[in-house]
């Protein structure tokens, strides 16, 4: 099975080398988790980073697993590759991995044999969502998925008497806290489905104790989004219910899953079809239908299946965006899983050899229909859908022939077949074509040459991705001069054009700021415009010292130097403006004094707190500005009394110094918001967690009977 995993892993990366740098990943997963390692490593706090500016509130974006053991392990070792192409590969053969390991484990506990277990942990591995997508595009949905059998399992093994909650609770906290909102539902669903297989006074106990254990998870859940919901109310992260059909596919769409070029026929990202196989489980499924003994899940402990099905089945069916869950098709590896329990249970038991001539053509008809309507929705794509029935209907017909003969050949023929049509769909689809691919260095050291002494301390980048011509989206064309998303951070650059899947909307609305930290051509104006209280220029509140900006955007060669600025480099690609003098305060990020004060020092060498030593000139108020985003969470005090903290109207952080205040320090703070009810909130959870389990081991006898899998 491991053998096959990894086939499955590196066989991308043949046809397309950066397979696994995606649209979201190279421009924000792996910088930002990355520079979360950096943090760990260098002993500084790495729930946020006010260097990467909107993408750098890493609690509140809930996005990037900073709680989650595995996800941290990750980013303080493999991560900080030079080879950003083998990092990433060994962070999907990691999670990929863990997924066959867990559905190996969740399909023995429902009774399949060994080698079948095998089959459904490659099959899932390879499906086209998990492969061409979570991979692919957005790790924490594959690290989600990859831990949900264990707390299948776990779940399970309480209801029966024979697992210990505390192991429920381990599984369900490293899903729920690895990054992906679906996996709260995921686990909830788990249990509800396990419930149902067990729902009888024979097991009332086991059932409360795992309903105790999910009240600890749904706590440990709460801890983890407090952050992100406290922050919301500063950021543009959807929170209502409508329906743009938006990655959400049909029923037809969902029953492609044995045709492996089906792209589905489903708004997504400008494209009306997904460019990738998105609906594809596995080639073998739906044409060993008439050859499986179906009446082996006829059973009651096989209801759970049904339930979890169903339910993801209509969650995915649902409307494109519902609080802050959107793209429903997420949500079809979710509904592949309890299939591939399934399959992998029938297929244990064998095939069923008798009236084969009605079952080859039921399998033949059932191969056909798939490629026809694939056929249907991609019509440019024949000589692909032949070509991918061909294969299947061969594969087919050797697995069932070989099954026959030799009947402990089945499960090596459905994993070469396996390979095989995985093969077939990378020369098809050798990248995922409904994300963006930036074509971006895949070196990290790359980027510290290009820009790590070459662009200052904090660059305003002016620039888009659209606007780079399709030539020069390459290492040695624009992307010398210009990168995207919070790639600066690999360089060790300061940028506030960093990627943020939550935002901040003052900042962004100032400088018409995109998700992706793409700016428009007004942002050049808006830079040498004083702000709106009229005490500066943005460009000087920023505190920044370059300004990079895109000839093909906006051409500023021939504009004026604004004052104290000056051009210090064109290319074919760019004009670069420095600053000429050095800031009034170096050694923080003070970049605005207003009032009857002098400040005389400015030190930030923690980045969460930060001091500011002041004299009074004058009488009345007096306001800071620093060159951070007002993120909640920030608190102020001079000599003990607490100040007025705010942003203005680009959303940097202002510190108000009243009246009545003196000389002396200002100290500003930085904590997630509501931090210390957040920490009762995990407290509380910990203990319901501890106290289920000291319950649990109490109530064990030594005599009690357990029941068998299956």
């Amino acid at each position: 099975m491991y053998a096959a995993v990894v086939a499955v892993s590196i066989v991308p990366l043949i046809g397309f080398r950066q397979f696994y740098l995606a649209g979201d990943t190279i421009a924000s997963w792996l910088p930002v988790n990355r520079r979360i390692g950096d943090l760990l490593l260098n002993g500084e706090s790495h729930l946020m980073d006010p260097t990467l500016w909107r993408g750098g509130n890493f609690v509140a974006s809930a996005r990037y697993g900073v709680w989650n053991p595995v996800a941290l392990g990750v980013d303080v070792t493999v991560l900080q590759l030079d080879d950003l192409v083998l990092a990433m590969l060994l962070v999907s053969l990691l999670y990929l991995s863990i997924l066959a390991t867990g559905t190996y484990l969740l399909s023995r506990e429902y009774g399949a044999t060994p080698w079948s277990a095998s089959v459904a942990g490659v099959v899932l591995a390879t499906g086209g969502w998990t492969l061409w997508m979570d991979a692919a595009w957005w790790t924490p949905h594959l690290a989600s998925l990859a831990f949900t059998p264990f707390v299948w399992v776990t779940a399970r093994r309480v209801a029966r008497g024979v697992g210990s909650p505390i192991w429920f609770v381990v599984a369900a906290a490293l899903c729920v806290t690895v990054g992906n909102p679906y996996s709260t539902v995921v686990v909830f669903v788990i249990v509800v489905g396990v419930s149902v297989e067990h729902a009888d006074r024979r097991h009332l106990g086991r059932l409360l104790a795992l309903g105790a254990s999910l009240i600890s998870v749904g706590l440990i859940t709460l801890f983890v989004y407090i952050p992100f919901r406290q922050t919301s109310g500063v950021g543009f992260r959807e929170t209502g219910i409508f329906n743009d059909e938006s990655w959400s596919p049909g029923l037809g769409d969902l029953f492609a899953l044995s045709s492996p070029t089906a792209t589905p026929l489903v708004p997504n990202f400008g494209r009306s079809v997904i460019g990738f196989p998105a609906a594809y489980l596995s080639w073998f499924v739906l044409p060993l239908v008439p050859w499986l003994q179906w009446r082996t899940l006829r059973r009651r402990q096989f209801s759970g299946l049904a339930v979890v099905a169903g339910v993801f089945l209509l969650l995915a069916l649902g409307p494109s965006n519902f609080w802050f869950f959107r793209w429903p098709m997420r949500l079809i590896p979710y509904v592949h899983l309890p299939l591939v329990i399934a399959v992998a249970v029938v297929l244990g038991r064998g095939l069923v050899t008798d009236r084969r001539p009605l079952r080859s053509v039921a399998s033949a008809a059932i191969v056909v229909v798939g490629a026809y309507l694939a056929w249907a929705d991609v019509p440019d794509d024949l000589s692909w859908h032949l070509a991918g029935a061909a294969v299947v209907l061969a594969a087919t017909a050797a697995t069932v022939i070989s099954a026959i003969r030799r009947p402990r050949l089945l499960g090596p023929m459905l994993i070469a077949g396996t390979l095989v049509v995985l093969m077939m769909q990378l020369e098809w689809k050798p990248f995922n074509e409904s994300v963006q691919q930036y074509a971006m260095p895949d070196s990290a050291r790359s980027y510290e040459e290009s820009f790590g002494d070459r662009y200052g301390d904090r660059v305003v980048q002016i620039a888009r991705f659209e606007s780079i011509p399709a030539a020069d989206r390459n290492a040695e064309g624009a992307y010398r001069d210009i990168t995207i998303g919070s790639t600066y951070r690999l360089g060790g650059v300061e940028a506030i054009t960093a990627y943020s899947g939550i935002g901040f909307t003052t900042h962004d609305d100032s400088l018409c700021l995109r998700f992706d930290g793409a700016m428009c051509a007004d942002a050049w104006t808006t830079l040498w415009q004083p702000t709106v209280d009229g005490s500066g220029l943005l460009v000087d509140r920023l505190g920044a010292d370059t300004v990079v900006v895109q000839r093909t955007l906006i051409d500023t060669v021939a504009e004026p130097p604004p004052v104290g600025w000056e051009l210090a480099e064109t290319t074919e690609h760019v004009v670069v403006w420095t600053r000429r003098d050095a800031p009034d305060w170096p050694d923080g990020t003070l970049t605005d004094v207003s009032g009857p004060i002098s400040v005389d020092t400015n030190d930030a060498s923690r980045s969460h707190r930060e001091v500011v030593s002041l004299r009074r000139t004058g009488e009345g108020d007096a306001r800071l500005t620093f060159a951070r985003l007002a993120w909640p969470g920030y608190e102020a005090t001079i000599d003990g009394q607490s100040l007025l903290v705010g942003g203005d109207a680009a959303g940097l952080l202002t510190v108000t110094i009243p009246a009545d205040a003196a000389d002396g320090e200002v100290v500003l703070t930085w904590v997630p918001p509501y931090w210390r009810p957040s920490l009762a909130v995990l407290a509380f959870g910990i203990l319901a967690a501890i106290a289920t389990q000291a319950v649990w081991w109490r109530s064990r006898r030594p005599d009690r009977a357990t029941e068998p899998p299956g």
